[in-house]
């Protein structure tokens, strides 16, 4: 089962649980949660939701889902360092709201 949850500032999430979950399990999911917009070369911002022991490498997957650019064609860029694939988000120490640069790497051949 599939829900909503819109917090105070009007930021929405979605959540997969059971009918027989306890709130708790609701509650540490939500504080799991943290949402970072990414700004393109296309001077488009989208904004993706994820947890902080997620890796670098699943945030490129969800760029690909929602804008089809594939994870080798991604540069991800905080605070001036390149992320990398193994590496999770809290590892670079993002918290809801940091702001990730995406810069398009076109393989010639």
């Amino acid at each position: 089962m599939e829900i909503y949850v819109k917090t105070l500032t009007g930021t929405k999430y979605l959540f997969d649980i059971e009918p027989n979950d306890l709130i708790i399990k609701l509650k540490d999911k939500i504080q799991d949660k943290i949402r970072i917009p990414l700004n393109s070369q296309r001077l488009k911002k989208y904004f993706f939701d994820i947890e902080p022991n997620d890796l670098v490498e699943k945030l490129k997957d969800k760029i690909q889902d929602k804008i089809g650019i594939p994870p080798n064609s991604q540069r991800l860029l905080f605070a001036g360092v390149i992320l990398k694939d193994e590496n999770t988000i809290s590892y670079y120490g993002m918290i809801d709201g940091s702001i990730v640069h995406m810069i398009l790497f076109l393989r010639q051949n």
